[in-house]
């Protein structure tokens, strides 16, 4: 499940698309799914008090085990307008960093994702993905 209407979910966006880089890490981002039946919830842009309360309605409705990455210098650190980091409100697995990040840090974000969601690796201190 992706939350996010900014710079950075447009990249996520090209992960779904026809692109050569892409091609082992397909997904689609643009088909939504009920929250209730997703275990990866993945948030882009800045996080303001106001957004906080349904991260956390949406985190508590996901299935178990739940794994989260935060995309973007503002959802992974809160800097460029100072606003709150993801890891404040929920746990947070992965971090991709950048503003917006690059496709190839996009595409280690997710491998690394993968791997921890394969292996049941949950919330080890989060992995930061930046090339």
């Amino acid at each position: 499940f992706v939350v996010g209407a900014n710079c950075c979910s447009k990249e996520l966006y090209r992960l779904s698309g026809p692109n050569p880089q892409a091609r082992d890490v397909r997904e689609s981002f643009t088909e939504t799914e009920p929250i209730e039946s997703c275990d990866v919830l993945i948030v882009s842009g800045v996080i303001t008090p106001a957004l906080k309360p349904y991260l956390l309605e949406a985190y508590e409705r996901m299935l178990q085990p739940r794994y989260v990455m935060a995309v973007g210098t503002c959802s992974t650190s809160g800097a460029v307008f100072e606003t709150i980091p993801l890891e404040e409100v929920l746990p947070v697995d992965v971090y991709v960093g950048g503003c917006p990040p690059t496709l190839d840090t996009l595409i280690s974000g997710l491998e690394s994702l993968r791997e921890k969601v394969a292996m049941g690796d949950h919330l080890d201190g989060g992995d930061f993905a930046e090339l």
